[in-house]
């Protein structure tokens, strides 16, 4: 014995409309990712600026031969290079990138790779080496510090964003 089943009524539509749903909330929650992207690098480049401030762990001063060297005591801005390769990269409809681009991820190979050196040493410190000369840079993390320091508030925006999607 077997039972058949028959479907009536204005499925067509029905499907459709569970159609434009699912796109819409997919636009929607894309739409949230490139928002929470950009507002976690913008965070991230705050953090420089205000020296660690933002995340209320002020960064190492730098050494007083550096502050000479440089003509400024701000840690981590020296031209601006670091705080401009900061960003968030769509890397495809689903997927972003945060924080500097690797080389696979730029045209400026050469000039991403040199900030990505320079900034990994900063976010975990460690020997910088100029010819006969060492020097320790301590850590100044404005990466995993921002992210952790962020985490509620983004989490609070995705929900946001979820419950508006299903409240539509």
């Amino acid at each position: 014995m077997s039972a058949q089943s028959r479907l009536t009524g204005k499925w067509a539509k029905t499907r459709r409309s569970l159609d434009k749903a699912a796109h819409t909330s997919r636009n929607a929650l894309r739409q949230t990712l490139l928002r929470e992207a950009a507002k976690l690098s913008s965070d991230m480049k705050e953090n420089i600026v205000q020296g660690g401030n933002l995340t209320g762990q002020s960064f190492t001063p730098n050494a007083a031969k550096t502050v000479a060297k440089k003509k400024s005591s701000k840690p981590l801005i020296d031209h601006g290079d670091l705080l401009n390769a900061i960003g968030s990269h769509k890397l495809g409809s689903e997927k972003v990138l945060v924080g500097i681009p690797g080389d696979k991820q730029t045209k400026k190979k050469k000039v991403s790779a040199l900030i990505a050196a320079y900034a990994r040493l900063n976010e975990y410190g460690g020997v910088q080496t100029t010819g006969k000369t060492s020097v320790w840079i301590p850590p100044r993390p404005f990466v995993r510090t921002v992210y952790e320091h962020t985490r509620k508030t983004r989490h609070k925006e995705w929900e946001k964003a979820l419950e508006a999607v299903f409240q539509g």
